[in-house]
């Protein structure tokens, strides 16, 4: 009996020169396809070789894409990126229903789509790998004409930009042991209510001086190779940074722009609103950085202002606020023109670990237990490799705050020392540290309920970062907490125009609802719950405040259904460690929101 293949029958196969790619694979599935095909086999067989033949002759080429593979109810494709194959999935959808409404026999055809991206082996033939079973599971977790996707995937896009996003939690499909992270994936707009700035819901009243309008900039991510991402991210933040130090602009937060490769940048900078855009390129050869910056003023893309420089890449990387000092200082000079300072950080010292720092937040804020637990790890090594470095402490502080208010730590006591002992650490570092300042106020907030010393150190933050979107955010939450509801609201509303495409979107949309439950705006809170939810469906406190809404606004049965929700994430929450836990207890509001949670079915 032959146990196995000799060397040079593998070699005949052709296995040895097998080769690995990062992918996005995206299936194609017709739904109910046996029963439709039993009904019009005929009908059904046209459409969709017509539909194929489309496929293959005017879609793929368009995005960029592969034929795997298809059969008479389905397709399996792949692409080089994830915004390439869901721009793909939405014209299909969109090409399935043309032709339904263009045969004869009335018969119709739904498509239902799964996406993934991951690093599969691939030959002339096919693709193989666990993934690719995956990606095929997925679609049987879409709705006719949907798209579901991967946690992979939505890293690659902008929500709100590229598609909405709806979290469905954690999943578990047919021949998969563990979960998948699943999102449902729809029209960019589509499950919007609810917009930055746009004035929606009752408005707070204005200061006794108000603010002038100032012009928005946002900094785009360098243009450049593949290979100098993560360098080019870098300089892109260091430019925002060094901006953002400037108060008489409004400097959106890098976060709403910093994955917007392959966008459309006209209309990226439609949604931000921004008046004037920084952009350009940067690319490395050998220790030599060759930057190239230009500022657009957005209505008639006319460039105010360009400049070209070589760098040391040891500079950019060591030293960058020195670098781009006068960069900014001239970017600033060309907006006063055109419409007629130095921030504190001792840099990381390699772009590795600026990847560390970058992955650890990410995956932080997914709040799904293996992620956060990662991250924790991830935080931890870089700053084991930096210690003088104040970022790793600061978010490790948040980490534990986090922990903390999802309920899932063991030892409550523990992770309260560990988030104060964190972000001290951050601030002995660098006591001008944004992110360092901004959780030792949270610090301050959750841990020490020391509300008048959180506010003084949001102040100071914002002070030396009047453009921190998360100083912004907290801020209002520190309101909410006491009960101040319109400067609640109208901090929570500056923050999300600072950062209307934040990939942490669903945390600004938590706090805002707590912002708008404090003004009594309970059906805008509501709202606001909800978007929070469609985008990340795993956050504790934001279940809590949709439940508050709920009850104040008396429809008890809604409230009830959260609550099991609710306690899905933490099962021995109750009212009484809400009270031990959240700020607003010492208040009036605090003893509110408790009585609320009690109407809607949480435990005493």
């Amino acid at each position: 009996m032959n146990r196995g293949m000799a060397q040079g029958d593998t070699e005949l196969l052709g296995l040895t020169e097998l080769a690995r790619s990062r992918l996005a694979i995206l299936a194609i599935d017709v739904v109910d396809s046996v029963r439709t095909m039993q009904l019009a086999e005929d009908e059904v067989i046209a459409i969709w070789r017509s539909f194929v033949k489309w496929a293959r002759d005017q879609i793929l080429p368009r995005f960029g894409g592969r034929m795997v593979k298809s059969l008479g109810d389905g397709m399996l494709l792949t692409f080089d990126n994830a915004r390439q194959a869901l721009a793909c999935a939405t014209e299909m959808h969109r090409e399935i229903a043309a032709l339904n409404h263009r045969a004869a026999g009335g018969v119709a055809l739904e498509l239902r789509a799964g996406l993934h991206c991951a690093e599969i082996v691939v030959d002339d033939l096919d693709v193989y790998g666990t993934s690719v079973n995956l990606v095929c599971r997925l679609t049987s977790l879409a709705d006719p004409g949907g798209i579901v996707a991967t946690i992979e995937v939505v890293d690659q896009i902008i929500p709100g930009l590229h598609a909405e996003v709806e979290d469905l939690g954690e999943c578990f499909v047919k021949g998969l042991a563990d979960p998948v992270r699943a999102y449902r994936l729809s029209a960019a707009g589509a499950s919007s209510s609810i917009r930055s700035g746009d004035g929606t819901g009752p408005q707070p009243p204005e200061r006794e001086h108000p603010r002038l309008p100032r012009p928005r900039l946002a900094v785009l991510t360098l243009e450049g190779s593949s290979e100098s991402n993560t360098l080019r991210s870098l300089v892109s933040d260091e430019l925002a940074t060094g901006l953002a130090a400037h108060n008489t602009i409004d400097a959106l937060s890098r976060m709403s722009t910093r994955h917007v490769q392959g966008a459309d940048t006209a209309d990226l900078l439609a949604r931000l609103k921004a008046h004037y855009a920084v952009g350009g390129s940067c690319r490395a050869e050998g220790d030599r950085v060759t930057l190239f910056l230009e500022l657009v003023y957005v209505a008639d893309q006319s460039v105010v202002w360009s400049q070209a420089r070589v760098l040391s890449i040891h500079d950019v990387v060591a030293r960058p606020a020195d670098v781009f000092r006068d960069d900014c200082n001239a970017i600033m000079a060309a907006i006063e023109a055109h419409e007629t300072g130095k921030v504190r950080s001792l840099p990381l010292a390699s772009l590795e670990s600026y990847a560390l720092l970058l992955g650890g937040v990410r995956l932080m804020h997914r709040l799904s237990r293996g992620d956060f637990d990662r991250a924790r790890a991830v935080l931890e090594a870089l700053v084991a490799r930096h210690p003088r470095h104040p970022d790793g402490y600061a978010w490790l502080a948040k980490w534990h705050i986090l922990q903390l208010h999802q309920g899932w730590s063991t030892n409550p006591q523990t992770s309260a020392s560990m988030a104060r002992d964190m972000a001290r650490r951050a601030l002995d570092h660098d006591d001008q540290c944004g992110v360092a300042m901004v959780v030792s106020g949270m610090v301050k907030t959750y841990n020490d309920r020391d509300l008048k010393a959180a506010a003084a150190t949001y102040e100071r933050a914002l002070a030396h970062h009047p453009n921190d979107a998360l100083a912004w955010l907290l801020k209002g939450t520190l309101h909410a907490f006491r009960g101040e509801g319109d400067l609640a609201v109208m901090h929570t509303r500056r923050a999300r125009e600072l950062s209307p495409l934040d990939p942490m979107a669903y945390y600004y949309d938590s706090l805002s609802a707590s912002a708008e439950a404090a003004a009594g705006h309970y059906e805008e809170a509501v709202d606001l719950a909800l978007r929070s939810l469609r985008a990340n469906s795993m956050h504790a406190s934001t279940l809590r405040i949709l439940a508050i809404s709920y009850a104040m606004l008396d429809r008890l049965d809604e409230a009830r259904q959260v609550t099991p929700k609710m306690l899905a994430l933490e099962p021995d929450f109750n009212v009484g460690r809400f009270l031990v836990r959240s700020p607003s207890a010492d208040y009036a509001i605090g003893k509110s929101f408790a009585n609320a949670l009690l109407r809607a079915g949480v435990p005493a």
